[in-house]
């Protein structure tokens, strides 16, 4: 699957890779940020657009989206599933979102974030009639970069980065950050230590954080993943700098 600033989405088989076997088109002029795959439905697939919404298409009909989710205030940039019918979305209107698709047919709509940054975050209905749930979630700081989007959904967890040069850990459940750490900050005065300990004063991570640094891309680890069974710590998180600084962390209670 590839996206492109021309507004289309392309599927791609092995068996012809020289030409794509279908194309999705959301918006006629929007570019599309991002696409992936459900992992526990083999026919949908999840588009992130710049016209602010996102899309769940069934693959085997490319011309009318299954849902369209409307709510965030600027470009949509990720989408991750969490389940077949849990769809998480990022945008740079500084907030996630995760979605109920299961909910009566009709496009979803997300009423304006009401600014409550903690507290439990409550499936609200949308404003039209048949409008599926919603969650949002807000904390982090992203207003023009890409800063990546991560979930695991056996824990509820979604992950992403910040332009203040930090990354964000949320629960599906809970509106505020359960967990964040800026990557330049020790480590001891955060909610997140570094796998392996605290880096030495050569590692270029310690230097000075500039202002345009931003945390690019995120990832955590299924627990399913012997990597992960074998670290006797919590979930782990990789989270890589516009710098190209990456590090591995572990998620743990305190």
């Amino acid at each position: 699957m590839s996206t492109s600033d021309d507004g289309t989405a392309r599927v791609w088989s092995g068996n012809a890779p020289s030409e794509s076997v279908g194309v999705i088109r959301p918006h006629p002029s929007a570019p599309v940020c991002d696409a992936t795959f459900c992992s526990y439905d083999r026919n949908l697939v999840a588009l992130a657009s710049a016209d602010h919404n996102a899309y769940v298409y069934d693959l085997r009909n490319l011309t009318e989206p299954l849902h369209t989710l409307s709510g965030h205030s600027r470009a949509v940039s990720f989408a991750r599933f969490m389940s077949s019918h849990r769809l998480v979305t990022s945008s740079v209107d500084g907030s996630l979102a995760c979605w109920d698709l299961q909910n009566p047919a009709g496009d979803q709509v997300v009423p304006q974030w009401d600014g409550n940054f903690s507290g439990n975050a409550h499936f609200r209905g949308g404003k039209q009639a048949g409008g599926r749930d919603w969650r949002r979630f807000v904390g982090h700081k992203n207003s023009k970069n890409f800063v990546g989007l991560a979930v695991r959904p056996e824990d509820g967890l979604m992950a992403c980065g910040s332009e203040t040069s930090a990354v964000y850990v949320y629960n599906t459940h809970w509106a505020a950050p359960v967990a964040q750490r800026g990557l330049a900050a020790p480590a001891s005065s955060q909610w997140m230590r570094s796998v392996p300990d605290e880096a030495t004063s050569a590692d270029v991570s310690a230097a000075p954080v500039r202002q345009k640094q931003f945390v690019s891309a995120v990832d955590l680890m299924s627990s399913s993943c012997q990597a992960q069974q074998e670290f006797e710590g919590g979930p782990l998180l990789a989270a890589a700098m516009s710098t190209g600084v990456v590090k591995l962390l572990a998620l743990h209670q305190i």
